[in-house]
């Protein structure tokens, strides 16, 4: 998770009735609703940041909070997550997920675990923009080798990683990178921080 101070900087909160001093607190609350359902599927919830504040409050929320140490990118940092994972629940299958999927419900992350377990096999979800990449499941004993970032959707199917589909996974899908991202994310329903940040706004 990036520091807040430089995260969601395409999203102009000005489009949605925000004042854009508020970018920090709504992608903290977005990592909050993301975090909220993990913990509501997942045995062990590990979030990587060097943010202090974002660290303090998803460590009250119940997640495990570590440092980004290599510092070079999400990927390098999820491989540091993903050893840390190894490191203290040895044997564990690991899903990866963006800390911006605040419409995420539980019951869908349960069903995306479970289908990636059948397969045995390397899986993951692309971004509502069909080009990206929200979450990334590695089921016990399978490699870990997530290329999250810009394209990355195609280069996880030229890997021959699994893509997982199917309208259970609409709130996988929904990252939330602009204000039409936001506005269709209120559409299909956000988790409770982020109502919070933005209801000022949504009852006017």
């Amino acid at each position: 998770m990036k520091r807040l101070d430089r995260a969601k900087s395409r999203l102009h909160l000005s489009e949605t009735g925000l004042s854009d001093s508020r970018r920090p607190d709504l992608a903290l609350a977005f990592a909050c609703d993301t975090v909220s359902a993990a913990l509501a599927s997942c045995d062990h919830v590990v979030v990587i940041t060097d943010d202090t504040r974002a660290g303090q409050v998803l460590t009250d929320l119940g997640a495990v909070v570590i440092a980004d140490v290599p510092d070079a990118g999400i990927n390098p940092a999820l491989a540091h997550g993903f050893a840390f994972v190894q490191s203290h629940w040895p044997g564990s299958g690991t899903a990866a997920i963006s800390a911006d999927l605040a419409c995420l419900q539980a019951d869908d992350l349960r069903h995306a675990c479970a289908a990636a377990d059948a397969f045995a096999a390397p899986c993951f979800v692309s971004d509502s923009s069909g080009t990206g990449t929200t979450a990334f499941f590695s089921p016990a004993g399978t490699a870990f080798e997530p290329a999250f970032g810009h394209r990355s959707r195609a280069q996880h199917r030229a890997a021959g990683i699994q893509e997982l589909a199917g309208p259970r996974l609409t709130t996988l899908h929904r990252d939330i990178d602009t204000a039409a991202d936001l506005w269709d994310a209120q559409r299909i329903g956000l988790g409770r921080h982020s109502l919070a940040v933005i209801s000022p706004s949504t009852q006017q």
